[in-house]
């Protein structure tokens, strides 16, 4: 048999390929944001015109949005034997 069939895990299970996604990943969004320096932007506020804006915004609302749900967990969590009753 083939060692092809036997082996569980798809392409991306692999270290080395996890490890270059990453990396693919963090160059892209530094690209991004190097871009975005030279755009210019026209907003109906300041606020809109401010370079990075919509980056930092991005950033500050998953770390809201992770704040919240860790509150939230705390909020709903349900003891380990919830369900064997």
């Amino acid at each position: 048999m083939n060692d092809r069939a036997h082996h569980s895990g798809g392409w991306a299970d692999s270290p080395v390929v996890r490890q270059r996604i990453r990396i693919a990943l963090y160059v892209l969004c530094a690209l991004l944001l190097v871009v975005e320096l030279f755009i210019s932007r026209t907003g109906h506020n300041r606020i809109e015109s401010i370079p990075l804006m919509y980056a930092l915004y991005g950033f500050g609302s998953l770390v809201f949005a992770v704040v919240v749900a860790r509150g939230l967990r705390a909020l709903v969590r349900r003891d380990e034997d919830y369900y064997d009753s």
